[in-house]
């Protein structure tokens, strides 16, 4: 015999919802956004802004590159702001011409009010990063 059970939110009254199968419905916290930044030159490029109090949930992350260049060594890090040396290194990684790198970050959170910048080494090729995600409070 079973026990009829409810899951509620206590504070919304929101309850969650099963299947005719039996499975528990299940959804993101928050859906992400995309973040996107270009470069075809050896500076430091911001992707996603630092909020202040907050962590950016990092879901995936896609790099591209043009076709130009065969051999570039790209970064992607957190910074203290738009310009920032890298506090935390979330990828390094070559790519080749016309290469694209698919990173599963899957739920990676940066630190508190940290900025998500890329750098790449190559004055000529032109690199595209697009990231997804979404803040939550720290």
């Amino acid at each position: 015999m079973t026990t009829p059970v409810n899951i509620k939110d206590s504070d919304s009254d929101t309850a969650a919802r099963v299947s005719v199968n039996g499975e528990l419905h299940t959804s993101p916290l928050f859906y992400s956004e995309v973040y996107q930044a270009t470069s075809s030159d050896i500076n430091v490029h911001n992707i996603v802004i630092g909020q202040p109090n907050k962590q950016f949930i990092i879901t995936s992350a896609i790099i591209s590159q043009d076709k130009t260049n065969t051999d570039v060594d790209v970064s992607l890090f957190e910074a203290d702001d738009i310009d920032g040396v890298s506090t935390k290194i979330l990828f390094e990684g070559g790519t080749t011409r016309s290469d694209r790198i698919i990173v599963p970050f899957l739920n990676v959170a940066t630190n508190k009010t940290k900025w998500i910048n890329f750098q790449h080494d190559s004055a000529t090729a032109t690199l595209n990063v697009t990231i997804t995600g979404y803040y939550v409070d720290a």
